[in-house]
């Protein structure tokens, strides 16, 4: 690739991105919501006792998620014990 191809590239705003990404998930969920009465959700299932796993979904996945108005979840499950 030579130089003159770097005129090309364009930088990424990546928080306004996100927020238009957003709005656009929104927009999508209200729509759901009116036309068939369910609003769409994340679940997570974490299964053993990792603690970096419960702080990741903690922290990332298994929050409230406004304005979109998805709703979240998260449950725990002990590994199940191998039978010898």
């Amino acid at each position: 690739m030579g130089m003159d191809r770097i005129a090309d590239r364009a930088i990424i705003d990546g928080k306004r991105f996100a927020a238009g990404l957003l709005d656009d998930i929104t927009a999508r969920v209200k729509k759901l919501e009116e036309e068939t009465g369910q609003v769409p959700g994340l679940a997570v299932v974490l299964v053993g006792e990792d603690p970096a796993s419960r702080v990741y979904s903690g922290r990332s996945i298994a929050r409230p998620l406004p304005p979109a108005s998805l709703h979240s979840n998260t449950s725990f499950r002990q590994k199940p014990r191998r039978k010898n």
